[in-house]
């Protein structure tokens, strides 16, 4: 009976012990959740799509520049706010002479010259991935 007890006891306490640590090992390179700060001055807060299946249907994005609190509607490419640019579609191999497996994505441009894939198939819904303008590639944050 004495060692069924120690035993169920060191089980519980077992069961009692706090969790390993979150690694920091990912596969998700660049990919960010809302709200998304890519730099000092500007917060992307919030993306609202709306429905239908065009690709370059009307996109909403609220966000923060220097603490002023933007509404910008992506209706095509190269519309502008003088802040954020959207520059629609792009897309380019994840692999070199692979063939890109994204078939859809909104991507746009700050005034300050980083691009944000806001809208993908290869981005989870309420995540943002950061690029980087020269190279074209996702850069590792």
């Amino acid at each position: 009976m004495r060692y069924l007890t120690l035993s169920t006891i060191l089980a519980f306490t077992g069961c009692l012990s706090p969790l390993p640590p979150i690694s920091n090992g990912t596969d998700d390179y660049g990919r960010h959740p809302l709200p998304f700060r890519p730099n000092e001055r500007f917060v992307l807060e919030s993306i609202i799509e709306e429905p239908g299946y065009s690709i370059l249907k009307p996109v909403t994005i609220i966000y923060y520049l220097d603490g002023r609190r933007r509404k910008f509607v992506l209706t095509g490419v190269n519309t502008t706010d003088g802040y954020v640019t959207d520059l629609g579609r792009i897309i380019s191999s994840e692999s070199s002479e692979t063939e890109s497996a994204i078939m859809e994505e909104r991507v746009i441009q700050l005034d300050s010259g980083e691009q944000i894939t806001i809208v993908g198939n290869t981005v989870t819904k309420g995540q943002v991935r950061l690029t980087n303008k020269k190279k074209g590639n996702k850069s590792e944050m």
